[in-house]
């Protein structure tokens, strides 16, 4: 969340009058906010966390926005009061400009109104020098405003990412899409209490490739048919070994037990590979997923890589994870679910592969289904 406000109050801190806001965060996102008379309003944000559409408890929607590239906003529908617009940041309704924190976003100009500036002396604060996109200290995230954010006004080249893919959940309700799509047809699960526990319990996080990098070097990277023209075997044998060996490990991660999934083998592991800026390969495993309980129905999810590690990305290849095998009280869907295949074709270029932990085999699949038949895990592994 960073600095952005929790509640607001008048300039007396009333907490019982039309002034009062208290905002809602889940996973640094503003999700709700709640007013003086416990009326709850939802947003619902792009890929950027730019809140385009906003409802209330019952699904009607009060703010309904198009934005341009650079922030300006479009309204269609307008009756909320909500401020939070371009990449959820707070808009002054006199002035029109953006409250980034360290300085003020002017979305008419695309423009910051004043140069980026650092603590410490520096001859172009924040620049990187290999990029003379960021040589331009007013320009916003490197002219580069469809896959870029500034989290707080300091334009650095690490801290200017924006989530590029969600990743895949094994059911696919809808509120795993809560900060990727605009879903106001769906407003009313809100009150149902499955979506709510999804709501609380999904702890996904975007991959965050760094804009402004080029793609690696054209020889590092083979030439590749269109997926749906490739079979199982074609695409493993893209699949690095080094990516092999991260599936496998997260195969043996996913059985075992974790903090709260005692026993093992319910819960979901997740692992990007991809390759930096010189065609070297990287690899990211996730952080083990949420505990799925015997007798109940929750919907697991991941958290992904440490963004330390995603930095490094300049593209995304292969995304995998990983079906719990469960057991006698409670079994998993081994293959890939709706959601899993939604996701997938939100984007054409990552190879997408699911392995279940309880069949011991790998499925490749894309937005319209799966590819080919799926290939047992040893198969999969040759040599590895």
């Amino acid at each position: 969340m960073g600095s952005d406000p929790l509640d607001e109050t008048d300039i007396a801190g009333n907490t019982n009058n039309s002034s009062f806001f208290e905002y809602i965060f889940f996973h640094g996102k503003r999700i709700a906010r709640r007013d003086y008379q416990n009326n709850v309003d939802y947003y619902f944000a792009d890929h950027l966390g730019t809140a385009r559409v906003v409802t209330n408890a019952a699904g009607t929607i009060l703010d309904d926005s198009d934005f341009y590239p650079f922030g300006g906003e479009r309204p269609i529908s307008s009756s909320s009061g909500n401020n939070y617009k371009f990449t959820g940041k707070e808009r002054d309704p006199e002035s029109g400009l953006d409250d980034f924190g360290a300085r003020y976003y002017s979305s008419a100009l695309g423009r910051w109104l004043t140069p980026d500036w650092s603590p410490a002396p520096a001859p172009v604060p924040f620049a990187d020098l290999a990029n003379p996109q960021t040589l331009n200290l007013y320009a916003y995230v490197n002219n580069n405003p469809i896959t870029g954010i500034d989290p707080d006004g300091h334009m650095g080249a690490t801290n200017s990412i924006v989530p590029f893919m969600k990743p895949p959940v094994s059911d696919g309700n809808w509120s795993q899409e809560l900060t990727f799509s605009l879903l106001a047809d769906h407003a009313n699960d809100l009150n149902d209490p499955n979506a709510q526990a999804e709501l609380q319990n999904n702890s996904g996080e975007a991959l965050t490739p760094t804009p402004g990098t080029q793609n690696p070097p054209a020889s590092s990277q083979p030439p590749q048919q269109p997926q749906d023209q490739q079979t199982p075997q074609s695409l493993a044998a893209q699949v690095p070994p080094e990516m092999k060996a991260a599936i496998m490990n997260a195969l043996n991660a996913s059985n075992a037990p974790t903090a709260d999934d005692k026993k093992g083998g319910y819960h979901e592991e997740s692992v990007v590979s991809g390759r930096d800026v010189s065609g070297n390969v990287v690899v990211s495993p996730s952080v083990p997923g949420l505990y799925a309980p015997p007798g109940t129905n929750p919907h697991t999810s991941f958290t992904p890589a440490d963004p330390k590690t995603n930095e490094k990305l300049a593209t995304v290849e292969v995304f995998a994870h990983i079906h719990p095998k469960g057991g006698a009280d409670r079994s998993f869907v081994q293959g890939p679910s709706k959601g899993d295949k939604d996701f997938a074709g939100l984007s054409s270029g990552p190879i997408n592969l699911v392995v279940g932990a309880a069949d011991k085999k790998v499925y490749f699949y894309n937005g319209s289904g799966v590819i080919g038949k799926p290939m047992k895990l040893k198969d999969f592994m040759g040599d590895q």
